[in-house]
This record gives C-alpha cells, sequence and structure tokens, in this order.
C-alpha cells in the first residue's frame, strides 16, 4: 500500500494553485529586485537610498556587492520551483548558483552594511566600538 501524498491536490506542482503561487512568488521577487537595481545602476553615491559613511570607503561598494548578489538570489530561486526545471539538471545548478553566488553574498554584504548604517542598530553599535 503506497503511502498517502503530503501536498493536497491543490498545491501540487501542475496544478493550477501551485501555478498561480508560483507566479505570484516570481512577480514578487521581480517587483522586490527592480526597484533595488534601477536605484543602484548608475553606480553613483549620491542616488543611495542607504545613508553611507564618507569616511569608510568600501561601505558603498559593499552596498553594490549585496544589491547585485540578492537581486541574483531573488531572480534565481523562483526558478527552483518550475516543474520542467525541476525534472532537469538544471534545478541542483540554479540552486547553487543562487545560494554560493546570491543568497550567502548576499546575507554577508547585508550584514555589513547593516552594522555600517547611519542609523538603527548599526549606529549603536558603532558608537559603542568603533
Amino acid at each position: 500500500m503506497d503511502a498517502p501524498s503530503t501536498t493536497t491536490p491543490s498545491t501540487r506542482p501542475g496544478s493550477r494553485g501551485f501555478r498561480v503561487g508560483l507566479g505570484v512568488v516570481s512577480v514578487l521577487c521581480l517587483l522586490t529586485a527592480l526597484p533595488a537595481v534601477s536605484a543602484y545602476a548608475g553606480l553613483d553615491p549620491d542616488d543611495s537610498r542607504v545613508g553611507l559613511r564618507e569616511a569608510v570607503a568600501f561601505h558603498y561598494p559593499l552596498l553594490i556587492v549585496h544589491v547585485a548578489t540578492s537581486t541574483l538570489a531573488l531572480l534565481a530561486l523562483p526558478l527552483q520551483f518550475w516543474p520542467a526545471l525541476r525534472r532537469s539538471g538544471a534545478h541542483r545548478v540554479i540552486g547553487r548558483v543562487g545560494l554560493f553566488a546570491g543568497v550567502l553574498p548576499g546575507a554577508v554584504s547585508g550584514l555589513g552594511v547593516a552594522l555600517l548604517s547611519t542609523s538603527g542598530p548599526g549606529r549603536v553599535f558603532l558608537q559603542a566600538f568603533g
């Protein structure tokens, strides 16, 4: 006797509910990534949406790394759920690229940007230790 499936019929890959959910997630990822990329595409520190510390020369380059790698993660990782890609070898490659070129460097650079921020907990940290 086969074990019962843990997914409901509406969330199985290929079902209408799954396709709608995947479409919503993909659109949300695009809507999150595109404004960030457009704000930093000119590579002009004056256009930064984050208060930059001018005394720290690597703050803006670190922010650019964060935006670029996080955008890569936002664009690559929804592809992981596309059924056609899951059946091919592309699923594994996209997952590794998304993790090692997107999520991990995006998180590490984001932590650096946050600690150097001119507002919030990063400001308190730098006042106490910097």
